[in-house]
């Protein structure tokens, strides 16, 4: 669909400062095409797969696909054991020219009082 993406930044002022003009601008609002896809599969009775991905094309940049996407897997362990493992990706050449990636490893513990 159509969308769009608002830059708010007080002290980073390169990704929302149009160059054109000699004033600093602090903020950003940009349109362009937008596709959020969201999957949750229940691969066990005690695993769970989620995943988000998102994309954003600016109408003036098309060519500049900004890409952002996550993926949990949840595993319920035991009855007080949890884990979770999780990675996010993101894509996009404003900010950096390389594909950022982070991801996590959780342990969790439960416990229902009530």
């Amino acid at each position: 669909g159509v969308g769009v993406r608002e830059i708010l930044t007080n002290d980073f002022n390169q990704y929302s400062d149009d160059p054109k003009t000699t004033e600093i601008e602090r903020s950003k609002i940009e349109g362009g095409l937008e596709s959020v896809t969201d999957i949750e599969w229940h691969l066990d009775d005690n695993l769970l797969l989620t995943s988000q991905l998102a994309l954003f094309g600016p109408f003036k940049t098309m060519d500049q696909i900004i890409v952002r996407g996550n993926a949990t897997l949840t595993a319920k362990v035991s009855k007080y054991v949890t884990t979770i493992a999780s990675v996010q990706v993101i894509n996009e050449r404003a900010i950096t020219p390389r594909t950022q990636i982070k991801e996590t490893i959780a342990l969790g513990l439960s416990y229902t009082f009530f």
